[in-house]
């Protein structure tokens, strides 16, 4: 008797567990119970992998091919006096030393703020001689997510040291917008809206250390804040029709900036 009272309680108890699990199909909650039990360990992997993303950084100091460069600049300009000297990131490297004569492109690629200071700490040391001295920085840093307060105190040591050199006139060009689309790719760019917080910083310094920014020399390159396609190999770097208005650009703060004690 107890044997089949038993049976028949197990019976019953799957028939129940069954309508159950129909019930629960048909009102759609199996997926939700499921995905509850493996939303956590999805959780759990997004922020592992959040956390192995690691953000760009500017240690080109302690790399040898930059560490190389450098000493060739060196070498170079024993001796000289420069009319015009550029610095900057791989933007204005693209010009390489064919802006006009006596100019020399101190340019070089992945610069920001942190490391133009250590390169211009080189390059006094060895006695470099420039009438004007053209900055064009600010890309980088904000791919690098340079902090304000770092940025504006990079600057502002740059433009200390750039003095020391007995420079006549420093010249600030704006950080450079990247188009679009290629500013929403962390790999490629910092995002033009951190780059419109840049150039804002830049004028202020601009106003501060009494050097003139040449916010309006470049603006053939851009439409509505952002990096014209047309001028563009890859969203960021300029091509040929790119670099050629750079140039002008650059010819006119040479040769047609009146000079000022910066």
């Amino acid at each position: 008797m107890n044997s089949k009272f038993l049976r028949i309680s197990i019976y019953l108890n799957i028939i129940l567990l069954c309508t159950v699990l129909v019930l629960i199909y048909k009102l759609g909650l199996l997926d939700g119970a499921i995905s509850a039990i493996y939303r956590p360990l999805e959780l759990s992997q997004n922020l592992d992998e959040a956390s192995s993303i690691q953000l760009p950084t500017d240690t080109l100091v302690s790399d040898p091919g930059w560490q190389n460069q450098v000493k060739n600049q060196v070498n170079a300009i024993q001796g000289k006096e420069y009319k015009s000297c550029l610095f900057g990131d791989s933007i204005s490297a693209g010009l390489q030393n064919s802006i006009a004569p006596r100019t020399f492109n101190f340019a070089l690629n992945g610069m920001s703020t942190v490391s133009l200071v250590e390169q211009l700490k080189i390059l006094t040391a060895a006695h470099l001689k420039c009438n004007q001295i053209i900055i064009a920085i600010g890309t980088n840093d904000a791919l690098y997510h340079i902090s304000d307060d770092s940025f504006i105190k990079n600057m502002q040591y740059i433009i200390a040291i750039a003095r020391k050199t007995g420079t006549q006139q420093i010249v600030l060009i704006p950080a450079f917008y990247a188009t679009i689309t290629a500013s929403h790719d962390s790999k490629m760019a910092g995002t033009n809206e951190i780059i419109d917080e840049i150039n804002v910083l830049i004028d202020k310094i601009g106003v501060k250390e009494q050097v003139f920014v040449a916010a309006k020399s470049i603006q053939a390159l851009f439409k509505n804040h952002a990096l014209n396609e047309k001028l563009t190999i890859d969203g960021v770097h300029l091509n040929e029709d790119g670099l050629t208005l750079y140039r002008l650009a650059l010819l006119e703060i040479i040769y047609k900036l009146p000079f000022v004690i910066g």
